[in-house]
């Protein structure tokens, strides 16, 4: 029996985002599939070395969950990631992501500081597995001269019990809709109003409800003083599970769009920053909208709001799925179990380290 030591996203003191908590789960489901009765033990990625070493220490196998790259890696992100690179334990890395200066001027790939490219090479030649989740992240990887690391999509999208499944196109009757709440609400809160009403236009006799993905106040008291349907699925022990019972997804989170779109429910995503630019450029239709902060003044935060044309565009999108019977996403389902069987192929490779 292994010990695999997960080192995860979702913070439980914090957002308490269930998005990153999926990640986690996803790889605890597949390692205990793969290699039946081990052990899978979970760190946050910014605990202290002091509290995770003896974990790192007795793992057989130490597994980055959607190794989340950003500017200071080592010493703010990932405090112990360097211990944990320089023990002797082997370790892989799985769908990592990046979220890239999209909304900014300048080059897309500036924002790594020396520090954390040079970890990341030595990452990329000594790890057992190093996988990213997107082709932005992946030509990140290339764009650093990193020779190992392949795209194989979000481990959140493994599903085998889904595998084969189609997605129903041609029945143009939407009965049960989530939108997503969006982060850094207050810059997104005249983009969701313009979303949730669009939303009602189109589909009048529809159930629309919001759900939160995380703590999220702003977004919860607009729901509350304008009497929608709030739903904080953050709280619930399988929140996510909320998008079975619905027919479309529009919405704000990736990891809403990862659930709507495993489950075979048509999913439209708002891009707010290089996590969503990453999704959208991956997915092969067209069911993405870029809404960067800081690319449009109309939000009333003085500069700091989103164009809100940008809602427009991705209604217009819906509303000519809406017609067609949502045929754009006719198979679909193929790149969605590409993702998933990646996902089985890595979890079966470190089950055999």
């Amino acid at each position: 029996m292994k010990n695999y030591l997960i080192i995860g996203t979702y913070p439980e003191k914090g957002s308490k985002n269930i998005g990153d908590k999926l990640i986690t789960e996803s790889v605890i489901k597949g390692m205990s599939s793969v290699d039946p009765g081990c052990k899978c033990e979970v760190v946050f990625r910014a605990d202290s070395w002091s509290n995770v070493q003896a974990k790192v220490k007795k793992a057989d196998h130490i597994i980055f969950a959607c190794l989340a790259v950003r500017y200071d890696l080592e010493k703010v992100v990932y405090p112990f990631i360097r211990n944990v690179v320089d023990s002797k334990t082997p370790y892989s890395v799985i769908s990592s992501g990046t979220s890239l200066l999209v909304s900014e001027s300048e080059d897309i790939y500036a924002g790594l500081d020396k520090a954390t490219i040079k970890l990341l090479l030595k990452m990329d030649e000594e790890a057992f597995l190093f996988s990213s989740r997107g082709v932005l992240t992946q030509f990140l990887f290339s764009y650093l001269g990193m020779k190992n690391a392949m795209l194989d999509g979000d481990v959140a999208f493994y599903s085998p019990e889904r595998q084969g499944l189609s997605f129903r196109v041609g029945d143009k009757k939407v009965r049960k809709i989530i939108i997503s709440d969006p982060h850094y609400a207050s810059s997104y809160i005249e983009s969701f109003i313009v979303l949730y009403s669009g939303v009602v236009s189109i589909f009048p006799m529809a159930d629309v409800e919001v759900c939160l993905h995380g703590i999220n106040p702003d977004v919860e008291n607009f729901c509350i003083e304008n009497g929608l349907k709030c739903n904080k699925i953050y709280e619930l022990n399988n929140g996510l599970n909320v998008y079975d019972s619905c027919d479309l997804h529009i919405g704000y989170r990736v990891h809403a769009h990862v659930s709507a779109l495993s489950r075979r429910k048509f999913s439209y995503l708002i891009e707010q920053d290089g996590r969503g630019a990453d999704y959208g450029a991956t997915i092969t239709r067209k069911i993405s909208q870029p809404c960067y902060v800081g690319n449009g003044g109309n939000g009333g935060n003085g500069g700091k709001g989103v164009n809100v044309s940008a809602i427009y565009q991705l209604l217009a999108i819906l509303y000519k799925d809406k017609e067609s019977g949502f045929i754009q996403f006719s198979g679909l389902e193929k790149q969605i179990d590409k993702f998933s069987m990646a996902a089985h192929d890595a979890f079966c490779k470190i089950a055999s380290a």
